[in-house]
């Protein structure tokens, strides 16, 4: 009998923001290992080739339901991925305006 391994659900919530991020026409960067962090950014900027930080969202959202503005222009998709969180990880989850890090 073959045996099919689970979806590891830290990868599933993941590919769901990155699903989210995409319908919005909007760029993803995921690093880091046990703990990710996904970093939103918008369209690349004329004659400076730089993409301004939009949102982030670390994998430990789907426990603290914390996610970080950076940019108005992020806040629809910021919405959408808090509210992927509430649907499925978390009682209420918080969309959090900051100030963008070195900046």
């Amino acid at each position: 009998m073959v045996r099919i391994e689970n979806e590891d659900p830290q990868e599933r919530f993941e590919d769901r923001v990155l699903a989210l991020v995409a319908e919005h026409g909007l760029h993803a960067d995921v690093t880091g290992w046990t703990r990710k962090t996904i970093d939103v950014y918008g369209p690349e900027e004329p004659r400076r080739f730089t993409r301004p930080l939009l949102v982030r969202v670390d994998s430990i959202a789907t426990t603290t339901g914390e996610v970080l503005v950076f940019d108005d222009a992020g806040l629809t998709v910021a919405t959408a991925i808090a509210e992927l969180l509430e649907r499925d990880y978390v009682r209420e989850a918080v969309v959090c305006r900051r100030d963008p890090p070195n900046g």
